[in-house]
C-alpha cells in the first residue's frame, strides 16, 4: 500500500510531522494569506475533539493530531506516525476496508463519513468515522490526503446491540403460533413470522422493508391502516370499521372482519403494543392475531341452539303453568304475580335482560311441586296440622326433582328448590344460610313473601301489602337480603308498584 515516491515528495513539500496542518498547507500552496498564524493554527489542532491527520495516497500517516493519537492508543502524534507502517494491516481492522476507502478517494478526490473499524495500538478496534479528500497543487498534482476522525464506537455499538435484538426478537416471534409482524417508528415491517406468511401466502422475503401499509395488502386488498397504526396515531374513521376495539394502557385489543385473507372474508382477532428501546423511547410496534372465523361461526350455532333450546324451555313451563291452573286456581295466579315481581326487582337490579328471563321462569313455576299436594290440603280453610304442613314444606324438594333434569342455561331447578330458605338459615329443606343461597333464590324469597302475605288464602283473608312489606322490612338482612328488601320497598312505595291479576 506505501508508494515511496508520493511519501517522499510529500514529506519534501513540509507535510510529514506537521501534526496535520492541512488548512495551514492549503493557503500556502493558493498563495493566499493564512487567516490564522502558524501557531495558533497548531493550538486548534492540539486541542481539537476530533481526529485529524494527513496522508499519503499509498497508506503511510505523514502526521496526525493528539486527538487522533489518543483514539487509536498511542502516546504522541510522534509515536503514531512512526508505528504505523501500513494502514491497510496496522490501522484498519479489516484491510478491505482501507483498500475501499482509497478506491472511492481516486475516483471522486473526496469520501464523506466512510465508516469502519479502527486498530489500536494494544489490537482492539473501535468503530470510527473518516472523511477525507486529496490535497493537490496549482498544476493538479497530487500532494497528501487530508482528513477527520471521529469516534463513534458508542453510537454503532448501540446500533448493533439494536439489530441483535431485533434478530433475537424476529427469532422468538418466529415460533410463535398466531400470525405475528412487527414495524419500526417509519411503518417498515422489521418482522413478518412464519405463521402470518401461512396465514396470508405471502413470504416474509416479499414483505421485509416494506412501509406504506403493505401489510395491510393481504388483509384487505388495499393499503390502509390497521390496528398496528394506532399505537402511533389513533384513527377514528378506521376504529369505525372494527367490530370491537379496545385500549388497556398501551395494549390495543380489537376483532375484525376483513375481506381478503388468501380469497376469503376472515374474522380476526388481534393484539398490538409499542416496542421500546432501553430509554423507554417507541421505536416501533408489534401486531399478532389469530383467525377466529370457526370460532365466531360455532358460537353463531351455539346460540341458534340456545334461543332453540329456551323456546322449548318456555313452551315447557307454559304448558306447567296451565296444568297448575286447572288444578289450583290460587296456586296459578301467585306464582304468575310472583314472578312478574321478581323480574322488577331484578331489572331495578340492574340485572342483564337473559338473567332476569330466567329468574321469571323459574317464579312462574316455583310452587311446581305443590302439584304433588292432595287438594283438599291445599283448599283448606283452616289451619293445617303439622303432619299437612310437613306434606306442605316438601313442594320445594318435590319441584326441584321434577325440573333437575330439563336442560337449561338457567338454574330453575335450584331456585325452585331454594326459594323457602332463609339468610339465618331458618328456612327449608335443607336450611342454607348466606352465600349459600343463589341470588335468585332471594330475589324470589322476598317477592314469594310479599305476593303470599298480600293475597287472600283460603285459610285467610288477605293481610294487605303494607303488612307484607313491613314483614320484608322488619327482618332485611336477617332473613331476606337487604338489598333486595330495600329495592322492593322502593318499587311499591316510590315508583308505584302494584299487583295485576
Amino acid at each position: 500500500m506505501i508508494d515511496d515516491d508520493e511519501e517522499k515528495r510529500a514529506c519534501r513539500d513540509g507535510a510529514a510531522g506537521d501534526g496535520g496542518a492541512a488548512a495551514a498547507g492549503d493557503a500556502a500552496h493558493s498563495g493566499e494569506t493564512p487567516w490564522m498564524d502558524e501557531a495558533g493554527l497548531r493550538e486548534v489542532l492540539e486541542n481539537a475533539v476530533k481526529g485529524i491527520f494527513r496522508s499519503s495516497r499509498g497508506g503511510r500517516f505523514l502526521g496526525v493530531n493528539p486527538a487522533l493519537a489518543r483514539m487509536c492508543g498511542y502516546d504522541s502524534p510522534e509515536e503514531m506516525v512512526a508505528g504505523i507502517r501500513d494502514m491497510a494491516t496496522d490501522h484498519y481492522a479489516r484491510p478491505e476496508e482501507c483498500a475501499t476507502l482509497f478506491r472511492l478517494l481516486r475516483e471522486s478526490g473526496r469520501v464523506e463519513n466512510f465508516e469502519h473499524e479502527t486498530r489500536r495500538r494494544d489490537g482492539t478496534s473501535f468503530w470510527s468515522s473518516v472523511s477525507v479528500r486529496e490535497v493537490k497543487d496549482k498544476e493538479g498534482r497530487f500532494l497528501y490526503c487530508e482528513g477527520i476522525y471521529e469516534d463513534i464506537d458508542r453510537r454503532k455499538r448501540a446500533e448493533e446491540a439494536e439489530r441483535e435484538a431485533e434478530w433475537r426478537l424476529a427469532d422468538i416471534v418466529d415460533f410463535l403460533p398466531d400470525a405475528t409482524f412487527a414495524v419500526d417508528r417509519d411503518g417498515r415491517v422489521i418482522i413478518w413470522n412464519r405463521a402470518v406468511e401461512e396465514m396470508t401466502g405471502v413470504p416474509k422475503e416479499e414483505m421485509l422493508g416494506k412501509g406504506d401499509h403493505e401489510y395491510a395488502l393481504p388483509f384487505y386488498g388495499k393499503r390502509r391502516p390497521i390496528l398496528i397504526d394506532f399505537v402511533f396515531r389513533w384513527d377514528e374513521d378506521i376504529q369505525s370499521q372494527y367490530a370491537y376495539i379496545n385500549r388497556d394502557g398501551d395494549i390495543l385489543t380489537a376483532e375484525a372482519d376483513v375481506p381478503l385473507v388468501r380469497g376469503r372474508a376472515r374474522t380476526l382477532w388481534g393484539k398490538a403494543a409499542p416496542l421500546y428501546d432501553s430509554q423507554g423511547r417507541i421505536t416501533g410496534a408489534i401486531q399478532s392475531f389469530r383467525d377466529i372465523t370457526d370460532k365466531k361461526q360455532a358460537e353463531a350455532r351455539l346460540q341458534d341452539s340456545l334461543r332453540r333450546m329456551r323456546k322449548a324451555i318456555r313452551t315447557t313451563i307454559q304448558v306447567i303453568v296451565a296444568t297448575i291452573e286447572r288444578r289450583d286456581p290460587y296456586t296459578a295466579g301467585h306464582q304468575r304475580r310472583t314472578a312478574d315481581l321478581c323480574m322488577k326487582i331484578a331489572q331495578e337490579m340492574g340485572w342483564p335482560r337473559e338473567r332476569v328471563t330466567g329468574l321469571g321462569l323459574a317464579a312462574s313455576i316455583h310452587d311446581l311441586g305443590k302439584i304433588s299436594t292432595p287438594t283438599e290440603i291445599l283448599t283448606k280453610p283452616t289451619a293445617l296440622s303439622e303432619l299437612e304442613y310437613a306434606l306442605v314444606k316438601n313442594h320445594a324438594l318435590t319441584g326441584y326433582e321434577i325440573l333437575q333434569n330439563i336442560e337449561s342455561s338457567w338454574p330453575l331447578a335450584e331456585i325452585v328448590y331454594q326459594h323457602h330458605e332463609r339468610l339465618d338459615g331458618s328456612g327449608y329443606p335443607r336450611g342454607l344460610k348466606g352465600d349459600e343461597i343463589l341470588m335468585e333464590a332471594r330475589v324470589l324469597a322476598v317477592a314469594d313473601v310479599v305476593e303470599a302475605m298480600s293475597s287472600h288464602r283460603p285459610y285467610r283473608p288477605a293481610l294487605g301489602v303494607e303488612k307484607a312489606l313491613e314483614e320484608i322490612e322488619t327482618h332485611a338482612g336477617v332473613r331476606y337480603d337487604a338489598h333486595v328488601v330495600e329495592v322492593c320497598l322502593r318499587l311499591f312505595r316510590e315508583k308505584g308498584y302494584r299487583f295485576v291479576d
